[in-house]
């Protein structure tokens, strides 16, 4: 008999590097997107791209995705540089104003 050969799922990362944003002292811990939320998410760059506005109704759903805790009225009353430096954030795994709150943690440990 043959021997089976099988991936197991349930031993798959279903975790990023953790990444939590912090915004007026309460942390929110981003969420692993799920194919379905990615799938969503992309058909509706696809119809945004239309308008302005349409672009950052999508960037705030993105990141109320992302960031569950934060939510949409949240992620609302982000301004244009904490948006950006969100967005930078979970693109690149860090930026200026990340890295410099990441490095005030691992002093604090």
């Amino acid at each position: 008999m043959a021997s089976q050969t099988f991936l197991d799922l349930d031993e798959v990362p279903t975790a990023t590097p953790e990444k939590v944003l912090k915004l007026k002292g309460v942390s929110h811990p981003m969420k692993v997107l799920t194919v379905g939320e990615f799938i969503d998410q992309a058909k509706l760059t696809r119809e945004i791209k239309k308008d302005a506005a349409g672009t950052f109704e999508f960037l705030v759903e993105a990141v109320a995705t992302s960031f569950p805790s934060l939510g949409v009225e949240g992620a609302r009353k982000l301004t244009m540089p904490q948006l950006n430096a969100i967005l930078g954030f979970v693109r690149d795994g860090d930026d200026d104003g990340a890295a410099e709150g990441n490095a005030e943690a691992e002093k604090a440990a």
